[in-house]
């Protein structure tokens, strides 16, 4: 009788530092899981992470026959800004974009840094006027961005947008319009949106960051 209660606690005590270890592992997994899938200069999703989700979207866009738009977003003349003001000022212009991309897409868009300072992001159920829309936003508040240190600074986006279409392939060719109706924009003048040749539609306006 004297042993009983130790044979109950002991195993029970067991059990429960076990069951603890076990969910803080689970969270130290999690966390490692999430890391792996981040940028981690600006919190969104890494090149990778971006381009495994692309592929699910195209595959859901096909099997759905569903609208999703695809945009390419590249920070005008970012070399001569970290030449010009330094890298950890190019740093806080890049954190200050993925945090107007954040502030201005719903939870369902997938926004990523692709590489540099390009970013990407996935609009789903959204058509290429209304992308077009939304990234207009962006672009006027992220012109509207001033350096505490370097009030001098001026920034402004080139986007590219593509729709997704029956007649892509794969996720690489729905990719690749995009590239081309972002290079277009920036060999045209930059702080502009442009959008794919397939979508026989090309609107080379400029982008006036004063209007509303």
């Amino acid at each position: 009788y004297a042993c009983l209660p130790v044979l109950i606690l002991y195993p029970f005590s067991v059990g429960m530092v076990s069951y603890g270890l076990a969910i803080k592992l689970a969270e130290h997994k999690s966390t490692l899981r999430a890391l792996s899938r981040t940028d981690s200069l600006t919190g969104l999703l890494n090149h990778g992470s971006w381009k495994d989700l692309l592929q699910l979207k195209f595959q859901k866009c096909q099997q759905n026959q569903s609208s999703a738009t695809l945009a390419l977003i590249d920070i005008d003349h970012f070399k001569h800004i970290n030449d010009t003001f330094g890298h950890l000022v190019g740093d806080s212009v890049l954190r200050q974009l993925s945090t107007e991309l954040q502030q201005n897409l719903r939870a369902e868009d997938l926004a990523g840094r692709y590489g540099g300072d390009e970013f990407c992001v996935i609009l789903p159920n959204r058509s290429l006027s209304q992308a077009k829309v939304i990234m207009e936003g962006v672009s006027q508040v992220f012109c509207d961005f001033r350096h505490a240190a370097e009030p001098e600074l001026r920034v402004s986006l080139s986007v590219g947008l593509a729709s997704y279409r029956l007649e892509y392939e794969d996720a690489s060719a729905w990719l690749n319009e995009a590239d081309k109706a972002l290079y277009i924009a920036k060999k045209t003048g930059r702080n502009k949106i442009c959008t794919g040749a397939a979508d026989l539609l090309f609107d080379s306006a400029p982008i006036d960051p004063l209007s509303t």
